[in-house]
């Protein structure tokens, strides 16, 4: 990883990858059983050509037995890529902000989740219901403008992709805004609904309810999205390793390539790629950490 932050983006993600993939062996060491705790070989691989547009890449776990993707997933709990993910749609789970327009910008991405407290500093409200501000909403015209039942309806929809939060009733009445957010996406308040005998009357304890719905990557939560409609979302750890190892594929053995979607006066994704693998350097031990501690 120390080299990794030494080298230029050409090589760069070659270094990452395998800093992440010694890491996972800590993993490992305190979570998997079977073959005594060994990883052989990492488990994933392309679904198709390398020679795409990126966005287009895809990936999956390779079903080997004791293979570090499946078998890290595993034990973390999570799902791995058992049908192939397009590059595109990974990147964007990533909780970056992200420069540019680059070419996966329009797909689900992570929702940063707020507590938005109703206590005040005289009164406490004892209520069954809790208020979470979410920003990351791509910048849609069905959100941006219409009227309220019109932008609620696409939120709902837009919804389904993160499972922790298909629950959630989206616009509130006490909270009916729309709001540009700090990166080029959009906020929204979410309201969540304990049930006539759930009233609480702390925030803390709203708090930890909501948070229990979201990981956490730095000092932020986050909902993150899944890409099986029938599935709980990946862990971030996973799908942070699905990027890092097709962006090492692509350095190792599709340099000229490579190079070509790196080079700022030609490649759209030039700038964001940059930013991903700048990124990845506090990425890769929040989530080793994340896995390791849950």
């Amino acid at each position: 990883m120390t080299g990794a932050e030494r080298l230029g983006v050409a090589t760069k993600p070659i270094n990452i990858f395998y800093g992440l993939s010694q890491g996972v062996r800590a993993i490992a060491a305190v979570r998997v059983q079977e073959n005594g705790g060994r990883l052989r070989g990492h488990g994933i691989t392309h679904d198709g050509s390398l020679d795409r547009p990126l966005s287009s890449i895809k990936v999956r776990d390779s079903s080997e037995k004791h293979g570090s993707f499946t078998t890290i997933a595993r034990a973390i709990g999570s799902p791995s890529l058992p049908a192939a993910v397009a590059l595109g749609d990974l990147i964007a789970a990533l909780p970056l902000s992200l420069p540019g327009v680059p070419s996966w910008t329009t797909r689900p991405r992570p929702l940063l989740i707020r507590h938005l407290p109703m206590n005040t500093a005289i009164s406490s409200v004892l209520s069954s219901r809790i208020f979470a501000e979410t920003y990351g909403w791509p910048m849609m015209p069905e959100l941006q403008q219409g009227d309220r039942d019109s932008r609620r309806a696409w939120a709902s929809m837009h919804l389904k992709n993160y499972p922790t939060l298909v629950d959630a009733e989206p616009i509130p009445e006490e909270h009916p805004w729309v709001r540009l957010g700090q990166y080029d996406d959009l906020g929204l308040v979410l309201k969540f609904e304990l049930g006539p005998n759930g009233a609480v009357g702390s925030d803390r304890l709203r708090q930890e309810i909501l948070y229990s719905r979201t990981e956490i990557a730095g000092d932020e939560h986050f909902a993150f999205p899944r890409f099986d409609l029938d599935a709980p979302s990946p862990h971030p750890l996973i799908t942070l390793w699905a990027c890092l190892w097709s962006f090492s594929m692509l350095a190792r053995y599709e340099p000229v390539r490579w190079a070509r979607l790196l080079d700022v006066d030609s490649s759209p994704d030039a700038t964001a790629l940059g930013e991903v693998l700048s990124d990845a350097l506090n990425f890769v031990p929040w989530f080793l950490l994340a896995a390791l501690k849950e």
